[in-house]
């Protein structure tokens, strides 16, 4: 065991070498800054140039991270040319100053040091309704607590470019100035984000990987968070959580590519080997650990696992990029895309190969064709690159085509609240705005009815669980499961109401582009393909424009079984799970029979939510699963906090190896409460002491002391001797953590 990392390099090695000894993955340090080769196709004119965008007397290096003390390089417009983007960084926090000097001219020449007010001047003449509290629109930046974060500190484009104060999009100047001042996309991709108004800055729909293409200064335009863009735009002022994120388990998806090739036999290996991640050119790459001990030390970033961590923690040593299926190699024999027939295939110049042949009929023996030759090949390498098993990661954007798809990538992924679900449950202030990804911001430059735009210009912290269960509706068994109290509709249940009356034979075209949006098979001959707005269903009712994201209000209320989720991610209908007895009959909080059930009791049961007033379900309404945390009002940040969200820098390959918190984190054990409850009566060097174990899970032993700290005072606080808990989305008083050695269990 001793030599299990190097064993796995090998082993790896072996199994991605193809006759001639070529590579099939590039493997780069994902930390260094990486020369962009594809400069961007289309260059905006008058485009300032700044040789280095830090003035010489500023440190080489960021101040310390306030939460683990790692110093990291500054970057700079040198660091920026060499990543392939063509304007300044985003200086650290508290550079720029907020108004120009009250005497003088004001100095333009360094980017770092430009006023705010300068600098925001021209964006700001078009895009208005904006301030710096956010009372007569959104906030003039998404960080409103950050104070002096200009416009193109984020987004990047030209500040520099006079825009008349009052501007309209009726001014003939506006598209020519427009041009001037915002980054233009490559025509490569322009298509992406075209629509009959121009160019548009709402998320595209079903980019796929498409974006990779894109000039890395348009994603930095379009969506500053984007993992590469943040780089640019947030790394001088959070480079620790920018260098995690990059590796955490949502950006390169490892477990479940691991679990899929392992458990279908195409890989020999049970830890991860696969995992995404792109440069900035959207070129796979590796990601590896620096092995420069003293720049691991100053950075506070993990250098290279030992085996024990390996065995002990699933720490990965490595993640490499997928191979090509086309040269992938069966694992399982038995698993082979071959066509039926009775002739054996593969061979040449056989005269018997005209011989009229069964269609569809299986093999009764082994192919003759040869490992890797004559596209004989892997399916489940196929199946990873070809299919949705796994939602986008945070590398690439959202579906954005459907209720609960819409979404950006990296930091926006989270951080930034779309319309996706109008359940209050899930989706606590934001419910209000809908579920078809529409703005309510009163820029009058961004569209209100066009879909893939945030609900406001802000970043939040308190993010819903609706913005989770975006990409956590993999697998059906899991969170949307486990905590929503949802699974997949079973496509039966209440059917009169999702099929036309006349029955659909669809042709190969019609699969086809039904099958762009959602990969269920029974959709193109359902109503829920929104593929049949003038049929009626079984009932009567004539299906209309949207039917699917119509479902949550018009079909619920008919249903007589069931209750649909208003989130729909890649087209998908999910519906509620009930308590119920051996016969089906679904039952009350008491276990009691729920008698005369109709939609309004079943509705009642999903949108519970206890309060101190009534903290069950009432007598005569369906108990609906959700989990007891969801019930209370908690969402999903109220229990993953700092390290679950951003990863610790450590490359995993399982989820629970990547979670630093566990029940007994909050609710104690039988022998002892809460540490963290101890750590807040206590004081002195008690309270130390106690801060190592506050939590339990397999990452918190990676949490720096400030880190915890920082937590603790932000969830939990302590009163008459109980743990409370405050809460991250919504209004309201805290909630009492119960203790589990109060409870005689």
């Amino acid at each position: 065991m001793r030599i299990q990392t190097s064993r796995m390099k090998r082993v790896l090695a072996a199994t991605l070498l193809l006759a001639g000894g070529a590579a099939l993955f590039i493997s780069c340090a994902d930390s260094e800054p990486r020369v962009n080769s594809k400069k961007p196709l289309i260059v905006n004119q008058d485009k300032p140039i700044y040789a280095d965008a830090a003035p010489a007397t500023q440190p080489d290096d960021l101040s310390p991270d306030p939460l683990t003390g790692g110093v990291f390089p500054k970057y700079t417009m040198v660091t920026a040319a060499e990543m392939g983007y063509s304007y300044p960084p985003a200086p650290p926090r508290g550079v720029r100053p907020k108004d120009p000097p009250t005497e003088g001219t004001e100095d333009v020449s360094n980017y770092d040091t430009v006023s705010l007010k300068t600098m925001n001047a021209n964006c700001v003449a078009c895009h208005t309704n904006y301030d710096e509290g956010g009372n007569n629109g959104d906030p003039n930046t998404m960080h409103a607590s950050a104070g002096t974060v200009s416009c193109v500190d984020c987004h990047g484009g030209n500040w520099q470019v006079e825009v008349p104060v009052g501007i309209t999009k009726d001014s003939a100047q506006f598209d020519a100035l427009k041009n001037k001042a915002h980054v233009l996309p490559n025509p490569k991709t322009a298509s992406l984000w075209m629509t009959a108004a121009g160019i548009s800055s709402a998320n595209p729909k079903i980019p796929a990987a498409l974006t990779l293409a894109e000039s890395p200064d348009f994603i930095r335009f379009v969506n500053p968070g984007d993992l590469h863009a943040a780089k640019m735009a947030c790394y001088n002022c959070h480079a620790d959580v920018v260098q995690k994120t990059d590796r955490s388990m949502m950006a390169h998806g490892g477990m479940l590519w691991g679990a899929a090739l392992y458990n279908n036999g195409a890989i020999n290996q049970k830890n991860p080997v696969f995992g995404e991640s792109y440069t900035t050119t959207g070129t796979p790459r590796a990601l590896t650990y620096s092995e420069d001990a003293a720049a691991n030390a100053k950075t506070k970033m993990p250098g290279p696992p030992s085996d024990k961590d390996l065995m002990q923690r699933g720490i990965l040593p490595f993640l490499y990029p997928l191979q090509r299926w086309e040269i992938s190699q069966p694992g399982n024999i038995l698993r082979v895309f071959e066509r039926g027939g009775r002739l054996l295939k593969g061979e040449l110049a056989n005269p018997n190969i005209l011989i009229e042949v069964d269609p569809g009929r299986p093999d009764v023996k082994l192919s003759t064709r040869g490992f890797g030759s004559q596209l004989r090949t892997d399916p489940v390498f196929i199946g990873l690159q070809k299919t949705r098993l796994l939602d986008p990661t945070l590398n690439l954007f959202g579906t954005n085509d459907h209720p609960g798809d819409f979404r950006a990538s990296g930091c926006s992924a989270c951080h930034v609240v779309y319309a996706n679900d109008r359940s209050p449950v899930h989706s606590d202030r934001w419910a209000v705005h809908g579920n078809m990804g529409y703005s309510a911001t009163k820029d009058p430059n961004i569209p209100q009815n066009e879909s893939g735009h945030p609900i406001s210009h802000q970043f939040v912290r308190s993010m819903p669980t609706q913005t989770c269960i975006v990409c956590h509706i993999h697998p059906g068994t899991l969170v949307m499961n486990s905590y929503l109290g949802f699974t997949w509709w079973d496509n039966e249940t209440d059917a009169e109401l999702m099929y036309p009356k006349k029955q659909k034979y669809p042709t190969g075209d019609d699969e086809f582009a039904v099958n762009k949006h959602n990969p269920e098979q029974a959709a193109v001959r359902g109503l829920w393909s929104n593929k049949y707005p003038t049929e009626e269903s079984h009932t009567g009712m004539v299906a209309g424009e949207n039917f699917l994201e119509r479902v949550y209000t018009d079909i619920n209320p008919q249903m007589k079984h069931a209750q649909f989720a208003d989130f729909h991610g890649h087209g998908w209908v999910f519906r509620a799970v009930f308590k119920q007895d051996r016969h089906g009959n679904l039952l009350d909080h008491g276990g009691n029979k729920v008698e005369n059930l109709d939609a309004a009791k079943m509705k009642a049961g999903v949108d519970f939510q206890s309060t101190v007033e009534q903290k069950a379900p009432p007598a005569g309404t369906p108990v609906h699963l959700k989990d007891i945390h969801l019930e209370m009002g908690m969402h999903c940040v109220d229990c993953h906090f700092l390290t679950d969200m951003h990863g610790d820098g450590n490359l995993y390959g399982e989820s629970r190896n990547a979670v630093a918190e566990e029940c007994i984190d909050c609710h104690g054990s039988q022998k002892e409460e809460a540490v963290v409850l101890q750590y807040l009566k206590a004081s002195g060097d008690k309270r130390q002491e106690l801060l190592k174990r506050v939590f339990t899970g397999n990452a918190a032993s990676t949490m720096s002391d400030e880190t915890k700290k920082s937590i603790i005072g932000r969830h939990f606080q302590q009163r008459g001797g109980k743990l409370l808990q405050k809460r991250s989305v919504g209004e309201g008083d805290p909630w009492t953590v119960s203790q589990t050695i109060d409870d005689n269990v």
